[in-house]
């Protein structure tokens, strides 16, 4: 019995080290911008941040805050082969307080003002482990939402102030030197009622609007 107690301990010591190892290698992938290597340390590779659809911009930014994290792990505990945990302290970036004094519409201002800042916050988890021929994390989605939902909220407008004046000023300059069809151009989108200026032209006729 006590030969038995003594090789259970070791290898409790053993697999606390091998859950130590994907911990760590798993928050160096994340760090790293690495999701999709990252996933391999998660039961059935199930990673948000690496099925994370974020358009260019708000990928930027979760690039900047995750290479921005340092981490650190404690409290590693593991029996061979069956289940594991640990405690995992990131200490990220104050977002709020990087986007205090910035133009948040414009990305590339947002990602160097993450990439310059101070301010930190620390968040701490509590990761569980299981054993399936290897070492993999439970659930990483708590750790993964921290970088996401911080990137997705960060309001990016498709116009900056000056580029708001730029655009406003085409138009009118257009309208008012009677070149109607390039100013109907301008303010068309995706939500325009009229898709096409032959049927925006063919509409104002049948209003009895002349247009100069």
């Amino acid at each position: 019995t006590s030969c038995s107690s003594i090789t259970d301990l070791i290898g409790g010591d053993k697999s606390a080290d091998e859950v130590e190892e994907v911990m760590t290698t798993y928050m160096e992938n994340i760090v790293a911008g690495k999701y999709d290597k990252a996933a391999k340390h998660v039961v059935d590779g199930e990673s948000l941040i690496a099925s994370a659809e974020l358009d260019d911009d708000h990928e930027a930014i979760l690039e900047a805050l995750t290479s921005s994290t340092e981490f650190e792990i404690s409290d590693v505990s593991a029996e061979k082969e069956k289940s594991g945990k640990c405690t995992l302290t990131l200490t990220v970036i104050d977002i709020e307080a990087a986007l205090e004094d910035v133009d948040a519409t414009d990305a590339d201002a947002v990602v160097a003002a993450i990439e310059d800042c101070d301010d930190t916050t620390e968040e701490e988890f509590t990761v569980k482990f299981t054993y399936d021929d290897e070492w993999l994390i439970k659930d990483s989605s708590s750790i993964e939402n921290l970088f996401i939902d911080a990137a997705s909220d960060v309001e990016i407008s498709a116009l900056t102030e000056d580029g708001a004046v730029e655009y406003l000023s085409a138009i009118l300059d257009a309208a008012c030197g009677g070149d109607v069809e390039s100013a109907f151009n301008l303010t068309r989108n995706d939500e325009s009622t009229y898709t096409d200026y032959d049927e925006y032209l063919a509409q104002a006729e049948d209003s009895g609007v002349e247009l100069v």
